[in-house]
């Protein structure tokens, strides 16, 4: 596995692979191509975005900022959580690219690039999520923690854009008095 990748994408990369062992593991069906690529893809979304659970989400017709805010629900990139949404009919067509496009334009294309989290080594899902919970609280959120107590450590990714220095007159930068 490729620990470069973020959480999200390392899950669903481990349910892809598990779906060649269970779909096409000895005899006939061995053979790779782009069909057993899309089984097995098709696998990974059905375990890990169980069909009644994304019925029961409300998603349809879901915007690219709806899908952002419920992919952490099931643990998985806002891509992959579009193309189950549209693999189970509750993006049409013309909608399913649309959030592809917005999705792109985000950043959300080739990575979880809004705050997703990386694995590395020695990460636990639990610790991340109270990382990820407390990043998200603090006006000033670190970029990496370690968990002396279990040899823990991660790391985010965070293309937003640096904090404005402060002054020190207490004012905002921008402020024009």
């Amino acid at each position: 596995m490729n620990t470069t990748k973020t959480a999200e994408r390392t899950r669903f990369d481990a349910a892809h692979e598990l779906g060649h062992l269970v779909l096409h593991t000895g005899g006939a069906r061995s053979a790779r191509g782009p069909q057993t690529e899309r089984e097995a893809d098709r696998f990974a979304g059905a375990l890990l975005m169980p069909r009644a659970s994304i019925l029961a989400s409300g998603l349809r017709n879901a915007s690219a900022e709806h899908i952002i805010a419920a992919r952490s629900q099931w643990q998985v990139s806002a891509m992959a959580l579009a193309h189950r949404l549209h693999e189970l009919s509750l993006l049409t067509d013309w909608g399913y690219r649309a959030v592809c496009v917005d999705l792109a334009r985000l950043g959300y294309r080739s990575g979880e690039s809004r705050g997703g989290h990386r694995n590395t080594p020695n990460s636990s899902p639990t610790h991340c999520k109270r990382h990820n919970q407390a990043r998200r609280s603090s006006p000033r959120p670190p970029t990496t923690c370690t968990s002396q107590s279990r040899n823990l450590r991660c790391t985010f990714v965070d293309s937003s854009p640096p904090a404005v220095p402060s002054r020190t007159d207490g004012r905002h930068p921008d402020d024009r008095r």
